[in-house]
């Protein structure tokens, strides 16, 4: 049985995909990792800005806790929240 939440993490400092692998690592490893998806969301503050990179990893809330996994987004830089 699989218990399926999702990290939203924000790009708003625009750090690239690359502080996240560690998060995608670590809930691979832990047979968590359900996908991840990657969009693009206009800045809500400043329209003419570029768009910030918003990343959804969906993820086993029973194999891996959700505040674990919020951590480590927010660790890794992001603007985080579990949805």
């Amino acid at each position: 049985m699989v218990r399926p939440e999702t990290l939203v993490a924000v790009d708003y400092d625009r750090r690239g995909d690359e502080p996240l692998w560690a998060v995608l690592d670590e809930l691979d490893n832990a047979g968590a990792l359900l996908a991840h998806d990657v969009e693009q969301m206009p800045h809500p503050t400043r329209p003419d800005a570029d768009p910030l990179t918003v990343h959804r990893v969906s993820f086993d809330a029973r194999r891996y806790r959700n505040t674990e996994v919020h951590g480590l987004g927010y660790r890794a830089g992001y603007v985080v929240h579990i949805a």
